[in-house]
């Protein structure tokens, strides 16, 4: 859950952020309108992700009927949440979809509180400190939208802000939460073939020849 959180919300949060500038970006101008839905996008993608393992403990520890149940009021709330935020635009038919996704991880935290004993804070807790990275991170780049001139060339502008993103998130999470944050790369080193970490040394054996 932490490792999930540190990229989610690096990733999501990132790209909500400078969506403003992205999209005209990589579509046109004309399509400068739709950033406000992206980041919508985005934050509906990031509350599905770090709800994704409510579902497999349910799943794994017999809870089935949880399941369906869980299931059966999502869809109730998505189709709720269609028929009413069409009526006024598609942003707000992804705001209530963002809701409906809050609002369920309540009884999904609960069920799993139920099956495995563990608590909606204990769940949620490894999100805080990411959470709070997201937030300076956005700060930053608020901050360098400020500073660079209006006339920049607007490629410049996107490499500056999510340069700065990235120093910020990083920089924060290592400060509060290096172990996470190594144990990242390190996964991602191992992807790739090498490791961040020194290797362990080899337990003895337990007979001796």
């Amino acid at each position: 859950m932490e490792l999930a959180a540190v990229v989610s919300f690096a990733v999501f949060v990132g790209l909500a952020v400078v969506a403003p500038d992205l999209v005209p970006l990589l579509f046109g101008h004309q399509w400068a309108r739709a950033a406000t839905l992206c980041s919508l996008l985005a934050i509906y993608a990031l509350v599905n992700t770090l709800g994704i393992f409510c579902y497999p403990v349910l799943l794994a520890t017999g809870g089935i009927g949880k399941y369906i149940w869980l299931n059966v009021w999502h869809f109730i709330g998505v189709l709720s949440v269609c028929l009413v935020g069409i009526q006024f635009s598609v942003s707000w038919l992804v705001l209530g979809l963002i809701i409906n996704g809050v609002v369920l991880s309540i009884p999904g935290l609960m069920f799993v509180h139920r099956r495995i004993g563990l608590s909606p804070w204990d769940y949620c807790r490894p999100c805080l400190v990411p959470a709070a990275a997201s937030i300076f991170m956005v700060g930053a780049v608020w901050a360098t939208g400020l500073l660079i001139p209006k006339s920049t060339w607007l490629a410049i502008v996107v490499f500056c802000k999510m340069t700065t993103g990235a120093i910020a998130y990083l920089g924060f999470m290592y400060l509060f939460k290096r172990e996470t944050l190594i144990k990242l790369f390190d996964m991602a080193g191992h992807a790739m073939g090498f490791s961040f970490l020194a290797p362990q040394p080899l337990a003895p054996p337990l007979v001796k020849s």
